[in-house]
């Protein structure tokens, strides 16, 4: 065979000696493999066939297609005509692709590439119409132009292509602007142009939601009209002398709530709101209080330690509240313990100051004997127009007191000279324990010659001889003091009490109930349990002796309890250190629930003391009283109404503890709201005994 010295002459040889160009070779590849994919044109490197959809397939994986490349200014010397659509080039100027739409050339896939214009500037809101209004925005770097759109009904009286224009409308609508070059255009802005026919009506603020610690939803009901946007206002102060933040006028868009963060646990916020549109702006709407929870177990306020410093115990033992104040009963004795005398104050829950409106300097100072232990209150109530207060009376013969309740305007603390007296007979072992108002009477329970007793008066202070023959309930009796009920709620249907018995020296835990409706006699028979533990109207807790049961609260269905709940100590052990003892009860029948602690009832034999005070609610049952174990604190401890554990959402444990002395502190009385827990008992500073009063957050 002949060899070929070049490449003409291989072709020579494969083609009998005849020399083609190798372009013509492929030409021919060309056309062979054009047939073979009938009339399609594939190139590539595998021999692959070109897709039957496709005129000309052209595949790679390391090689890319490049089309014709040219300035701007090369592009306007290409003929173009209605023939010419689709033509393509790569614009080396723009760095990008351009077609021809048979008018002009387009920029592919270039919008952005021009930066987007600023907000629109001028009055977008208007009052039936608006004339030749002016809009602007700042120029854009690079832009040689601006396109703007006008709501539909307006007109564009000029400027279009420049960065400001003028329109006339009596529409609303939107107005937008792209910048542009020959490259490409910008991203669209907008502005909303409104245009009203009346003014908003005024807004109304409603109650905040999703109140937390750090921060509030503050809501507002539409107005009428199309309002553009609402100004806020959110303050400290009630009379916005301050704002918080920038929330001063704030524009914050027509919306119906905003989120308010920020804030500070354990503060009160104020906010009002007002619409706005182009036919005027609204007066405020009503002022809407958001009161911020503080951290759980955290102080409210400084605790207070009150009143009079002296050498013996200086005790509050009861405590209501009505929501803005508070009412506090307990005994002061002199610096010089020559005397006791009966106190109650006024105390704003907010902060805990004394109320000075009423009675001095927001102290009243009731009854007193000059014989040190006589005179002492220990049970309160307060209702909207007086503030009742229970206690014992030995001002006349310290070893023959009498039952005694002082009432008192709750607004300047005046004194209802009819209602304040001394109840009853006089006797060795008298003394009111608690006080109730409830349709219209008021009840009050207590040791009453060594029995337990309620009396029912009506509003003047008289004895309702109706009730029980004599207007006196009297349940168990004993020839030994200390027998009586330390505690009573009352539901539309039963008074509830808790207290003890001491049939032969020592106390004995007791729980009684008895109707509302009164009895004809006191028997067995008259009671709400009847057939339970062998009584009609008494339980046991089948301790030994050496208990007792100190407080009691219904489960905070108001009007018809479903459960009670009672806290006191038990002493049963043997030992003399006393254990928190708690039992759950129906209302129904006394009988212990047992789904709550063990069998009913709760008791921590961990801690040496006793509880004082018990409150309940929806959410949850509170016991106050001392912890022994580390030397005498005040304890507080929240728990579930279902099983009796511990809460943890309440202080992270459940658990409250205050050892704010060195001697014994503890507290008797606790009342709460939906936020916090408010506590009264004493501290014992180098033994100067004093009142302690706190405020906690739930």
């Amino acid at each position: 065979m002949k060899k070929c010295n070049t490449f003409n002459e291989f072709l020579k040889s494969m083609f009998k000696g005849s020399c083609i160009s190798a372009f013509s070779l492929i030409l021919t590849l060309f056309f062979v493999q054009s047939l073979n994919a009938q009339n399609g044109t594939a190139i590539n490197t595998t021999g692959a066939l070109p897709n039957p959809s496709a005129i000309f397939d052209v595949s790679s994986t390391s090689q890319g297609m490049m089309i014709p490349r040219m300035t701007t200014a090369q592009r306007g010397s290409v003929t173009v005509n209605a023939s010419t659509v689709g033509l393509m080039i790569y614009n080396t100027d723009c760095n990008a692709l351009n077609y021809y739409n048979g008018s002009a050339w387009i920029t592919i896939g270039n919008e952005g590439s021009v930066p987007t214009p600023g907000a629109i500037t001028g009055t977008t809101a208007y009052c039936n119409s608006y004339t030749s209004a002016v809009f602007s925005v700042t120029p854009v770097t690079g832009a040689t132009g601006y396109n703007w759109i006008i709501p539909t009904g307006a007109t564009l009286n000029s400027g279009q292509g420049t960065s400001s224009v003028t329109i006339t409308g009596t529409v609303s609508g939107n107005l937008c602007v792209t910048a542009f070059n020959a490259c490409g255009a910008s991203m669209s802005s907008c502005a909303a142009i409104s245009v009203s026919t009346a003014a908003p009506t005024v807004p109304t603020a409603n109650a905040a939601t999703n109140i937390g610690t750090s921060s509030f939803t503050a809501n507002w009901s539409a107005s009428s009209n199309s309002p553009v946007y609402y100004l806020l206002d959110v303050s400290t102060s009630n009379t916005f002398s301050t704002f918080f933040g920038s929330y001063n006028n704030l524009n914050i868009g027509n919306v119906t709530s905003t989120i308010i963060s920020g804030i500070s646990s354990g503060s009160t916020y104020y906010y009002r709101i007002r619409a706005f549109n182009g036919c005027g702006t609204t007066a405020n709407s009503g002022t809407t209080t958001v009161s911020i929870p503080g951290v759980s177990g955290a102080y409210t306020w400084a605790p207070k330690s009150e009143p009079i410093t002296s050498n013996y115990s200086n005790v509050a033992y009861a405590i209501c509240q009505d929501g803005t104040y508070s009412y506090v009963a307990g005994v002061d004795y002199g610096a010089l313990y020559n005397y006791s005398r009966w106190r109650i104050e006024k105390r704003y829950l907010s902060d805990g100051t004394l109320v000075n409106g009423f009675g001095t300097g927001g102290v009243i100072e009731g009854i007193s004997s000059s014989n040190g232990t006589g005179c002492r209150p220990y049970g309160i109530t307060c209702d909207a127009n007086y503030v009742y207060v229970v206690g014992v009376d030995l001002a006349n013969n310290p070893s023959a007191p009498y039952w005694r309740m002082e009432v008192y305007s709750v607004g300047n603390g005046t004194q209802n000279s009819t209602l304040t007296n001394d109840y009853g007979s006089q006797s060795s072992y008298n003394s009111a324990y608690a006080v109730a108002v409830y349709g219209g009477y008021i009840y009050i329970a207590g040791e009453y010659n060594s029995k337990w007793a309620v009396l029912k008066l009506n509003m003047s202070g008289q004895t309702v001889t109706a009730w029980n023959s004599s207007g006196y309930w009297y349940g168990p009796s004993s020839s030994y003091p200390n027998t009586g009920p330390s505690s009573m709620v009352i539901d539309g249907t039963n008074i509830y009490l808790a207290g003890c018995d001491n049939p032969s020296g020592t106390n004995r835990w007791l729980v009684a109930a008895t109707p509302v409706a009164g009895c004809s006699s006191y028997s067995q028979s008259c009671g709400p349990w009847s057939g339970n533990f062998g009584a009609s109207y008494w339980v046991l807790s089948g301790l030994a002796y050496n208990t007792q049961a100190l407080s009691i609260t219904g489960d905070g269905n108001a009007g018809s309890y479903t459960n009670i709940y009672i806290g006191g100590y038990d002493n049963s052990n043997g030992t003399s250190s006393p254990e928190w003892r708690i039992e759950k009860r129906t209302a129904i029948d006394g009988k212990t629930v047992n789904t709550f602690g063990t069998s009913g009832t709760q008791v921590e034999s961990s801690i040496v003391g006793q509880i004082n005070g018990i409150a309940a609610d929806a959410n949850g049952l509170y016991c106050v009283g001392y912890d022994n174990t580390g030397g005498g604190e005040i304890r507080i401890e929240s728990r579930k109404l279902t099983d009796g554990t511990l809460n943890t959402s309440f202080n992270t444990t459940g658990i409250f503890t205050d050892n704010t002395s060195s001697g014994m502190d503890q507290a008797y009385g606790v009342s709460i709201s939906s936020t916090n827990i408010y506590i009264v008992g004493e501290d014992a500073n180098s033994n100067i005994w004093e009142w302690r009063i706190e405020s906690l957050w739930r």
